[in-house]
């Protein structure tokens, strides 16, 4: 399935559309209570201030990272799987981080990490970190030098590489994920406009 974000102001809305089932976590409970959920929209108040999403395929269940520092995984029915992960690489935390599954396995750093992988980009380290999703076990990083600001990450499959994009530019870059250099980059902002409420997706 595809993973949209959007961000308006302070409020985080993170969706993954999977079999035409539409998932939604809003982290403003204002928000939540107010939307008029369809018979094919599943929603929940996850209670965190959440800066990102990853839809785990072998569970079904949802990763979410809360801006204090801890990752939580929860069911479809918003039932939380306990323990949280603390953020990689101290448990900091950063407002500027997101995650993703690899779907395949893929060299980070030149260590070979397996398919089902829990990837993690969080500016607050400028770096890619690698880890279990069950321990949190940071398996590879990978530091990004002279990429910041990043807000949202996904990994490319067909590319085996990984786009982030700068919260302050609009700009997306394409990263090596063994060298942590650039690729290649694009805004997605078009010429003139001003910045997506100063955030990024």
């Amino acid at each position: 399935g595809s993973v949209i974000q959007r961000v308006f102001s302070h409020d985080v809305w993170h969706c993954v559309e999977l079999n035409e089932t539409l998932l939604v976590t809003l982290s403003n409970a204002v928000n939540a209570a107010v939307v008029a959920a369809p018979a094919n929209l599943v929603t929940f108040n996850s209670g965190l201030s959440s800066v990102g999403l990853a839809f785990d395929h072998a569970t079904g269940n949802l990763f979410v990272p809360h801006s204090s520092g801890t990752i939580h995984e929860f069911q479809q029915d918003g039932t939380q799987v306990l323990p949280t992960i603390p953020f990689p690489p101290s448990g900091f935390g950063s407002s500027s981080f997101d995650l993703d599954f690899l779907p395949e396995v893929v060299n980070i750093n030149g260590t070979i990490v397996p398919a089902g992988t829990l990837l993690v980009a969080n500016d607050a380290s400028n770096a890619l970190h690698a880890i279990n999703k069950d321990s949190g076990a940071i398996l590879a990083t990978r530091t990004t030098p002279g990429i910041g600001g990043t807000v949202a990450m996904t990994y490319h499959a067909g590319r085996n590489t990984v786009f982030v994009i700068n919260f302050s530019t609009d700009v997306v870059t394409e990263v090596n994920t063994v060298t942590g250099a650039a690729i290649n980059s694009f805004t997605i902002r078009p010429t003139g406009a001003p910045l997506f409420s100063g955030f990024g997706f």
